[in-house]
């Protein structure tokens, strides 16, 4: 059974006096000292209050995301049970006993069905045979392809060499560089 969600909402503390903290014009030269330590007050109150909201808060974001751990939890469990039930294998006996059924050894149908089994075991061998032949071609190929690209690389760099020296002797002879051979173009795999 999944964990149930619990949701908090705001606590039950009166709301700061937010006003005081909008007020533009504070001028503490005209205001007596009795106004002075009553609005100090208002202000230590408010903070108080809002130091409480803060906190209440931030208890709450600490339980949801104690929630949400929790949740994960329980979430990778059901994973790991899904993914062991889809990707249960085939058991790799004989099933001598059809339907959970007792027979008879010497029973004709009892006879099928271990033929039946022996043939499914070694058409499953075959198959996996088959398989890994097919990835060794598979990857013999790739390896032939490779080869070959790396041996036109190759020809390509050593081209590339031929056409820079002769580059450079022309240039030593005084042609212009209009009139120099095209570099070697490179091959596409």
């Amino acid at each position: 059974k999944p964990p149930t969600v619990v949701l908090e909402g705001p606590p039950g503390i009166p709301e700061p006096d937010w006003s005081l903290t909008r007020r533009k014009h504070f001028n503490i030269g005209l205001m007596t000292r009795k106004e002075l330590e009553e609005d100090h007050l208002r202000t230590l109150e408010s903070l108080k209050l809002a130091k409480q909201h803060v906190q209440a808060r931030d208890g709450i974001i600490e339980g949801a995301q104690a929630q949400l751990v929790v949740q994960d939890i329980y979430a990778n469990k059901i994973n790991k049970a899904l993914y062991a039930k889809e990707t249960k294998q085939k058991p790799d006996r004989a099933r001598l006993f059809i339907e959970g059924k007792g027979r008879y050894a010497t029973e004709a149908q009892f006879a099928e069905e271990m033929k039946r089994s022996q043939r499914e075991r070694e058409e499953e061998e075959g198959a996996k045979s088959r398989r890994r032949v097919q990835r060794l071609e598979k990857r013999g190929a790739k390896e032939a392809v490779e080869a070959a690209w790396m041996e036109l690389k190759e020809a390509h760099a050593v081209a590339v060499a031929a056409w820079e020296v002769e580059c450079k002797g022309l240039l030593e002879e005084g042609k212009p560089r209009s009139s120099l051979p095209k570099k070697p173009t490179r091959p596409r795999k």
